[in-house]
């Protein structure tokens, strides 16, 4: 209380003390008691208030800080299991088609392979007919200018012209007719054998190329049995990862909409906080003075009667 107000009070008591006589301030004094614990209470609780202010703000802070991380190592894990979904998912694509490119290899030997043995049996079906012609034609040849048929030509061809020129000549030409066909026998052999040839080749052409075929049809089944065993797992691969990438963004979009909470409940408690944490070094000092005001008229009244003149005179001129 400032002196002004203790003498205005020191005045009061004096004239109350000079009218009424001896008077009770008991009453008062339990009232400026009271007040005194009313302002201890009030500075009690303001501090109390700016404690849990303080251990709320830096608890919410840490909560805040701690969602911030998760959600961070959240971002990082997703971005990495997209990297690792996008890689299986390449890989699978690959092997989705490799498996395509085999069945369609197979399909192009397959339709290759037809027109190989076609064309093969084609072939032997040609030549063995001109084979059975050519032997035929041999055989009559042979028949014709055979030794047998040849000796009753030549006897004949002696009895009529052996004493004449005519008979002569007609045995020379004879015997160039006779060595024509020779030729013509070798040549009917050397077409027949190149008909055989052909067969053969082409049976064995047919044959290894039929052995080319199945190996390969073979080592392609085989790759695309692996390669079908790899898409699988892939898949499983990719399922995983897919049901992983799902769970994390779900985790990620909790853990964000629990940061927003956060961030506005650690908003409104700042600005709840704020008033009273800021303030409580004035309050704690008007507190103070105005404790020390009621104590210092306390002991005023307590002191109600003034023995020293000088002090009566100074609160009269104040």
């Amino acid at each position: 209380m400032c002196s002004s107000a203790l003498a205005s009070v020191s005045l009061f008591l004096y004239t109350a003390h000079s009218t009424y006589g001896k008077v009770d301030f008991s009453k008062i004094e339990k009232q400026i008691d009271a007040m005194v614990v009313v302002l201890k209470d009030e500075q009690a609780t303001d501090e109390a208030k700016v404690e849990q202010c303080e251990k709320s703000l830096a608890s919410s802070a840490e909560k805040i800080k701690d969602l911030a991380w998760k959600i961070k190592q959240y971002k990082a894990s997703i971005a990495e299991k997209q990297d690792e979904l996008d890689k299986v998912s390449s890989e699978i694509d690959t092997t989705t088609e490799t498996i395509k490119q085999l069945d369609d290899d197979v399909k192009e030997a397959t339709a290759q392979r037809k027109k190989e043995n076609a064309h093969a049996t084609a072939l032997v079906a040609a030549n063995e007919p001109a084979i059975k012609l050519l032997q035929m034609a041999k055989a009559r040849m042979d028949k014709f200018y055979s030794p047998k048929h040849e000796s009753k030509k030549s006897s004949s061809l002696v009895q009529i012209s052996s004493h004449t020129q005519l008979a002569n000549q007609a045995v020379v030409a004879y015997q160039t007719q006779k060595k024509g066909s020779h030729s013509v026998i070798t040549m009917l052999d050397e077409l027949t054998q190149d008909l055989k040839h052909e067969i053969v080749v082409a049976e064995a052409g047919e044959k290894r190329s039929q052995a080319d075929f199945e190996t390969e049809v073979a080592e392609s089944a085989t790759r695309r049995a692996e390669m079908a065993n790899t898409l699988v797992k892939k898949e499983a691969v990719k399922a995983d990862l897919e049901g992983d990438l799902v769970n994390k963004q779900q985790a990620l979009k909790t853990e964000t909409t629990t940061k927003l909470d956060a961030d506005k409940i650690a908003m409104a408690m700042k600005s709840d906080c704020d008033f009273i944490m800021t303030n409580l070094p004035a309050r704690t000092e008007a507190r103070k003075a105005e404790r020390e005001d009621l104590i210092d008229t306390k002991a005023t009244l307590h002191g109600a009667v003034f023995v020293q003149s000088g002090k009566l005179r100074g609160a009269k001129a104040l």
